[in-house]
């Protein structure tokens, strides 16, 4: 009598179906949560996850010299080879694992084109004392955000980055993956 109709079980297995196939494919990443993502797996010490987060251009600083005479293209063509070492290289050189960093991203900053997006973030490294701003360069590579550079930033260049032409930084990925 007091039981629940079989519409309301339909309805919610239904719902379940239609989140589970929004969220695999549908709620694609954002550069923003890229970098969110990356830092929080780093500081899990998940590095295959990490590394799945980073271009593979970071083969020719981690892994040196092994792939410096080869040409972006090839290194994507490797890709999964590629971060495999990666997170293997991380691993072994991360001793007690890292210090937990926060980040906190600022989205008025964030700057996307088709191939790369710029994202600003906060971080503060937790019972350290350090913190500071940096800007995270990102660019589609095998159809996911990943990070290709970071660098420090300062409020001398705020104005610069809030008007960059993403045009032409696209135009300069698209001519660092095609350089042979």
């Amino acid at each position: 009598m007091f039981g629940i109709p079989r519409w309301n079980i339909a309805l919610v297995v239904l719902l379940l179906a239609a989140m589970f196939g929004y969220a695999s494919y549908f709620d694609t990443a954002t550069p923003e949560r890229t970098v969110q993502q990356f830092y929080k797996s780093f500081d899990a010490g998940d590095y295959a996850r990490a590394v799945d987060l980073l271009s593979v251009k970071w083969a020719y600083s981690v892994l040196f010299p092994r792939y410096n005479a080869s040409t972006p293209a090839e290194l994507v063509e490797k890709g999964a080879q590629v971060r495999t070492e990666m997170a293997a290289a991380f691993a072994e050189k991360v001793e007690d694992g890292p210090a937990t960093l926060e980040v906190t991203v600022l989205p008025r900053y964030t700057r996307t084109g088709e191939l790369s997006a710029v994202v600003l973030y906060d971080y503060r490294v937790a019972g350290e004392g350090v913190s500071g701003r940096q800007a995270a360069l990102l660019v589609r590579e095998e159809g996911k955000w990943r990070l290709f550079d970071i660098s420090e930033v300062s409020e001398q260049d705020l104005p610069y980055l809030q008007n960059l032409d993403m045009s032409e930084l696209d135009a300069g990925v698209a001519h660092f993956y095609a350089a042979q």
